[in-house]
């Protein structure tokens, strides 16, 4: 992959100075922000219901910490059938040899700045589409591997959200390297930006969403009373307010009769 393929913008320049800006005024009373970082968003936004593919997933994304890159990647299967899709993605028996090269640009970063090396690895990632697993959930891995390991702070940001939020455009901007490194430091600056803006609103509302995601089961309907049993919760304002609206708002929670949210016959099961 050639580094040289795209051009640095006065746009690129001005979101990577923000983006250290921001990771500079972050203190170490931030890392204690746990946000509930999981790849739902992504899982909703790629259409994967697949239990075991969630699940191993999931796990892998809880133990990011501890893994090694490359010995998840070479644990995966490379596809074995040419791709049909929105993009032109290479045939099968190039994928090896592509792939390898995709990883000594990662490994050989020279002066380019870790952020557009993300970005250039993502979006040849995807081009590539290496793998026979989801090839979206695959790269986000990676980058938050890659991400966390360059600033803590990154363990605290979900990306996720931000991607799902905008992603008409994030499948947009795939279409070239450039629109996608645009598009990726957006999602970076804006992510860093909130947290610093209301990083106690963003750990109270992904902390109690976790909590609220947990005493529910799937596709099972729940009264909001019997949920606010379960949180042990006795004001239905408080449980709307903090829970319920920003799960059914991030589409965690769907509605039984969603066109009358005030039904009395109003139910809420996770999805």
């Amino acid at each position: 992959m050639n580094n040289n393929s795209y051009i640095i913008t006065d746009n690129i320049l001005n979101k990577i100075s923000s983006i250290m800006k921001s990771l500079g005024s972050i203190s170490n009373s931030f890392y204690e922000v746990n946000v509930n970082k999981n790849l739902n968003y992504l899982f909703k936004m790629e259409g994967i219901k697949d239990e075991d593919f969630i699940s191993k997933y999931t796990q892998v994304y809880n133990d990011l910490d501890n893994i090694n890159i490359n010995d998840f990647f070479s644990k995966l299967k490379y596809r074995e059938c040419n791709l049909k899709d929105t993009f032109t993605h290479p045939r099968v028996e190039l994928i090896p040899n592509l792939f390898s090269n995709l990883n000594t640009f990662i490994n050989h970063t020279g002066d380019t700045h870790p952020f557009l090396m993300a970005s250039l690895f993502y979006y040849g990632f995807i081009f590539i589409s290496p793998f026979e697993d989801n090839n979206h959930i695959v790269a986000m891995v990676w980058l938050n591997k890659y991400l966390r390991d360059y600033n803590e702070a990154f363990k605290y940001l979900s990306l996720e959200s931000y991607i799902y939020k905008y992603k008409v455009e994030y499948y947009e901007s795939l279409k070239s390297d450039k629109t996608f490194i645009d598009f990726l430091l957006k999602i970076i600056d804006l992510a860093l930006k909130d947290l610093l803006s209301h990083p106690i609103y963003i750990e109270d509302k992904f902390l109690k969403v976790d909590k609220l995601l947990k005493v529910m089961e799937k596709n099972k309907p729940m009264t909001a009373y019997e949920i606010m049993n379960k949180l042990n919760i006795k004001s239905k304002e408080t449980f709307r307010n903090s829970y319920l609206n920003y799960a059914i708002e991030e589409k965690l929670v769907n509605l039984t009769v969603p066109d009358k949210p005030t039904s009395r016959n109003q139910m809420y099961y996770k999805v």
